[in-house]
C-alpha cells in the first residue's frame, strides 16, 4: 500500500476507534506498531490494542499482551500475570500465534509447566504452525511434557520439515550424520536404527528422500 493510502486508512481506522469500534482500534494499533501512515509510537499502539482487546478482540488480546511483555509499565511479574490471561483468552479463541506463544512460554519460563506447554505447542501444530510441530518433536525427543518417544518425534520432524521448517530439516539430517559415523556394533548405533526403521517401515509410501541413506546404513546397501 502507497504511502499516502496509508495515511487516509490511518485517519478512518481512527476516527472508528476512537468511537469504541474494537476492529478499528485493533488496526490503529498496528498502524502505530509498524509506522504506517503515522510515525510508530508503541505506547499508543499500545494503547489501543488494550481498548480492542478490552473488547474481546483476540488478535489484539495477543498483540498486546506482547506489548505488556516487552514494553509495558509496571513490575514483570504483573506484566506476565496480565499477559498470560490475555494469551490464553486469544489461545482459546483460536489464536494461532497466541497458542505458539504460549507453547514456548511454558516450556522456557522461569518455572516450566511442561505439559501444559506442550497442549499450547499441538494446539498451534494442529493449526499449521510449522514451527509450533517442530517444538512438539523436541518434546518427544527429549520427554518434555510426555513420555519419551523418538518415533513419534521423528513424525513430528518430518511432518515440520514437510511444511518448511528449516530447524525440522536440520536435525533430520544430524541425525542422519549421527546414525552415519557410529558403527553397526555399537549398542548406542543399534538402538538409534531399531526404533528409526520401525518408524519408517512403518510408513514407506510417503518416504522422503532425506531418509534414503539411512536404508543404506542399516542395511548395508
Amino acid at each position: 500500500m502507497r504511502a499516502g493510502h496509508c495515511r487516509v486508512a490511518f485517519t478512518c481506522f481512527k476516527l472508528a476507534a476512537d468511537r469504541g469500534y474494537s476492529k478499528a482500534q485493533f488496526n490503529v494499533g498496528l498502524c502505530y506498531e509498524h509506522g504506517r501512515g503515522t510515525e510508530k509510537d508503541l505506547e499508543k499502539a499500545g494503547f489501543y490494542y488494550c481498548q480492542a482487546a478490552s473488547s474481546r478482540h483476540p488478535m489484539a488480546q495477543y498483540r498486546y499482551a506482547r506489548y505488556l511483555l516487552q514494553h509495558g509499565p509496571g513490575s514483570l511479574q504483573d506484566r506476565q500475570h496480565k499477559a498470560v490471561a490475555l494469551l490464553e483468552q486469544a489461545a482459546g479463541a483460536g489464536i494461532t500465534e497466541a497458542q505458539a506463544y504460549l507453547g514456548v512460554f511454558y516450556m522456557r519460563g522461569l518455572q516450566p509447566q511442561e505439559k501444559r506447554g506442550l497442549k499450547y505447542l499441538l494446539q498451534a501444530a494442529n493449526s499449521g504452525d510449522a514451527q509450533s510441530r517442530f517444538h512438539v518433536g523436541v518434546c518427544y525427543e527429549q520427554g518434555l511434557g510426555v513420555q519419551q518417544n523418538l518415533a513419534e518425534a521423528l513424525r513430528h520432524y518430518r511432518q515440520s520439515a514437510a511444511a518448511g521448517s528449516r530447524q525440522a530439516r536440520h536435525r533430520l539430517r544430524a541425525w542422519e550424520q549421527q546414525l552415519q559415523g557410529k558403527s553397526p556394533q555399537c549398542p548406542c548405533y543399534q538402538h538409534s536404527v531399531g526404533w528409526l526403521c520401525v518408524a519408517i517401515m512403518a510408513d514407506l509410501g510417503k518416504q522422503e528422500s532425506e531418509f534414503s541413506s539411512l536404508g543404506r546404513v542399516f542395511y548395508g546397501m
